[in-house]
């Protein structure tokens, strides 16, 4: 608690430190607006960019046609009939058409170049097969090429003139027909004719001691031997007529494309 005031005590005057007076403000004078000048406009005024909306995605690039396979199926097709038909000739299961199967290979081969044509797509296998078929058959065409016969080593021996007659020919390898066997001398006012050919290889021909022959021996490309006779060459053809002109008993047309003709005695 505060004590009490003594009443008799003299009164505490406040001291008070007199104010300095402030000095009067002098009046701001109105600053006067600045015109706006074209280059202050210029620095003032900043250009307000677009925004740039993002550009959509381009579109994935159209997918390829898918490419046709014809022309695969065809040869792979041909190649197996060509296979299978190769086999069955070289077991001597069956004989097959050669001169029939060849051209219509081909003509198919021509279709299908012909219809996939259109898509663009690359054909060359199937046009190097079309070109070892022309080959094929204008080989056939050109030096007396059997199409038919089919591959291999063959050896014939006909015990009868009319199996001789039938004539005999192999497509490609080696042919030997064997004459020496026939059971009966030829006779009649006409000779025995007997045909045989080859077309890449050999053709060996084996006639009887004592039978008077005349041979005729072609060849496109190669060699024609009958018995001491030889020629060699491009377009052979040799012809071996009887001793003194005699009738004779067999009448030998052969011919082989590329290789050779052989004629001894047996």
């Amino acid at each position: 608690m505060s004590e009490p005031r003594d009443p008799s005590a003299e009164p505490v005057e406040p001291s008070v430190e007199p104010v300095e007076p402030v000095e009067p403000v002098e009046p701001i004078e109105p600053v006067e607006p600045v015109e706006p000048t074209a280059e202050s406009e210029t620095t003032a005024e900043v250009p307000v960019q677009p925004v740039e909306t993002p550009a959509a995605p381009p579109e994935p690039p159209a997918l390829p046609p898918p490419r046709r396979r014809t022309g695969r199926l065809l040869a792979g097709i041909l190649l197996v009939l060509l296979g299978v038909a190769w086999l069955l000739e070289a077991l001597d299961v069956v004989e097959f058409p050669w001169d029939v199967f060849l051209p219509g290979a081909l003509i198919l081969v021509g279709a299908v170049l012909v219809v996939n044509s259109r898509t663009g797509a690359s054909q060359g296998g199937l046009m190097a097969l079309g070109i070892v078929l022309t080959v094929v058959l204008f080989i056939g065409t050109a030096i007396d090429f059997p199409l038919g016969g089919g591959v291999g080593e063959r050896s014939v021996t006909p015990l009868t003139l009319e199996r001789a007659e039938e004539g005999f020919e192999l497509g490609i390898g080696q042919l030997t027909v064997d004459l020496s066997g026939l059971a009966s001398a030829p006779g009649g006012d006409e000779p025995a004719l007997v045909r045989a050919r080859v077309g890449i290889g050999q053709l060996v021909v084996i006639v009887p001691d004592g039978v008077i022959v005349r041979v005729e021996g072609k060849a496109g490309l190669g060699n024609v031997k009958v018995f001491e006779r030889e020629e060699g060459g491009i377009d052979v053809d040799l012809v071996v007529e009887s001793a003194g002109g005699v009738e004779p008993d067999l009448d030998l047309r052969l011919s082989v494309g590329i290789g050779e003709v052989s004629v001894e005695r047996g």
